[in-house]
């Protein structure tokens, strides 16, 4: 089972028509890439905090509606795809990791 993995850093999970990510993939704590883009996700699980090693989250393309604010957690992100989904609205501490990422990349 891949999460007996913990030494994988690359994750592509892409396009594979997933509806929720299993909170066992958040034990993956040593990933640093990410991708789930082109799924059906509906929600993102707090336990997304847990992997702090991660530099690039995507997760566009998807029926999102919000985002937890564990994401915060994510300290080393230096890339973060959140678009094509159905947020509301945009939580003021987002914008700040926003910002905070962008300062990073310059």
């Amino acid at each position: 089972m891949i999460y007996d993995q913990s030494e994988i850093e690359r994750l592509y999970l892409s396009s594979n028509q997933l509806t929720q990510i299993p909170p066992a993939l958040c034990g993956l704590i040593n990933l640093r890439v990410l991708k789930l883009e082109n799924n059906k996700l509906t929600q993102v699980p707090p336990e997304i905090g847990k992997l702090t090693r991660l530099i690039a989250l995507d997760l566009s393309d998807n029926i999102l509606k919000s985002i937890p604010i564990e994401i915060e957690r994510l300290t080393k992100l230096l890339t973060l795809d959140l678009s094509n989904n159905q947020f509301d609205r945009v939580p003021k501490w987002l914008d700040k990791m926003i910002e905070f990422i962008k300062n990073k990349n310059k």
